[in-house]
């Protein structure tokens, strides 16, 4: 059975400068390779779901209520919440992306923002503007060292000036983790 994490131990750095550009390169890669190696997080996604839109925007969470399609042991998705509990220390990347349907008819910017908590502390937002008959997109990409029992969350808030309702959006998020001793 494949661990579900690869460890992580670095190299000893070269004595010479002329060394030291192939060390970064084969560190970067010896860590991109633990990262990617084996999955120890989790990997959900919510299709068609509705957030709702309003001037000023409303933040609301993003997959409450969604079974992950993954979530290896030790891990702890909480279905309700919509929030993953981080099972051990460690380097986490995060991958997050959402497309918003249009839902206007056209000549009226919105905005949406997409978020993502680390017990409750916004570590990344990021989003786009643009006319409401056409769908907007939103990635985040990022990386964390988390400690165990941390609680991951995402967001989204959408914007705009003349319209109340709901926003339908397809959302997916997947967690990989490298454990670094």
């Amino acid at each position: 059975m494949k661990a579900t994490t690869e460890k992580y131990y670095p190299s000893n750095v070269p004595d010479t400068p002329a060394g030291l550009i192939q060390y970064l390169y084969d560190e970067l890669w010896r860590i991109s390779t633990a990262i990617n190696a084996a999955p120890a997080a989790v990997s959900v996604e919510q299709a068609g779901a509705a957030a709702p839109v309003a001037p000023g925007g409303i933040e609301s969470r993003l997959f409450e209520g969604t079974i992950p399609y993954y979530d290896l042991p030790g891990g702890g998705w909480v279905t309700n919440l919509g929030e993953w509990v981080v099972p051990a220390d460690g380097i986490y990347q995060f991958t997050t992306s959402i497309k918003v349907q249009p839902f206007g008819g056209g000549n009226k910017d919105y905005s949406i923002v997409l978020r993502v908590y680390v017990n409750d502390v916004q570590i990344q937002s990021g989003g786009s503007t643009g006319d409401d008959a056409h769908p907007h997109y939103a990635v985040l990409a990022n990386a964390a060292q988390l400690l165990s029992n941390d609680r991951v969350r995402t967001t989204l808030t959408i914007d705009h000036d003349n319209f109340t309702g709901d926003g339908i959006y397809d959302a997916v998020m997947s967690i990989t983790s490298a454990v670094l001793t």
